[in-house]
């Protein structure tokens, strides 16, 4: 199927979080799915987000999400 705009994995700051969202707010440093990624600025589903590890830097915690989910679900 159509694997979407390129750019999935994230890790980033947030700028802003959406109406309704209580759990990140502005300044948290975290990693995630957010499709189309590859830009500067992304929106994305604050689902789809986590709390980025201190000891990880941006690069390597924009590299987990989606090894994590294929090791996780080879291991299932």
């Amino acid at each position: 199927g159509d694997p979407g705009p390129p750019g999935g994995d994230c890790a980033g700051v947030i700028l802003a979080a959406g109406k309704g969202v209580e759990r990140l707010k502005a300044g948290d440093a975290v990693m995630g799915v957010c499709p189309g990624s590859v830009a500067s600025v992304v929106t994305g589903p604050a689902d789809l987000l986590v709390p980025k590890p201190a000891d990880l830097s941006f690069t390597q915690a924009a590299t987990v999400p989606t090894v994590f989910t294929t090791v996780e679900t080879c291991l299932r």
